[in-house]
């Protein structure tokens, strides 16, 4: 979580600053795919762990990420949507895509060792939060 906050810099545009982010958290969770699968884990066991607490990592994310989306959108820098609904959304994009290595064998035959593989990954999950938000993904 902490390198969540560090690649964090609120002081950039959405169209700068959403890539650096979103690609920094991809790279750390790739390189422990562990961690995916016991966040997925812990959404699966919610009712009988404390979920508050183990799963409270992300929260501080989204008390950032919350205002700075907000800031965004009354700017009109980015189109008007529902934040918590598309902070869960880029949560549960990123839980599932990294937590299924299996089903990128099973479809791709490959997984995130390839590192193509993880690119074509990483540039989809971006594309499709920077849809989320209206903003295009600049190459």
């Amino acid at each position: 979580y902490e390198i969540m906050a560090n690649a964090a810099d609120f002081t950039l545009p959405p169209e700068k600053m959403l890539p650096i982010f979103i690609g920094s958290v991809f790279d750390a969770f790739l390189k422990n795919q562990e961690l995916m699968r016991i966040v997925m884990w812990m959404i699966l066991e919610a009712d009988s762990i404390d979920f508050a607490r183990t799963h409270g990592g992300f929260q501080t994310v989204i008390e950032f990420g919350k205002p700075y989306l907000q800031q965004h959108i009354e700017s009109g820098n980015i189109k008007n949507i529902d934040i918590d609904i598309v902070l869960m959304t880029i949560r549960a994009i990123f839980v599932f895509m990294l937590s299924e290595n299996h089903s990128h064998i099973q479809s791709f035959g490959k997984d995130f060792s390839d590192s193509e593989h993880a690119a074509r990954v990483k540039k989809s999950i971006l594309q499709s939060i920077m849809s989320m938000l209206g903003l295009k993904l600049q190459e």
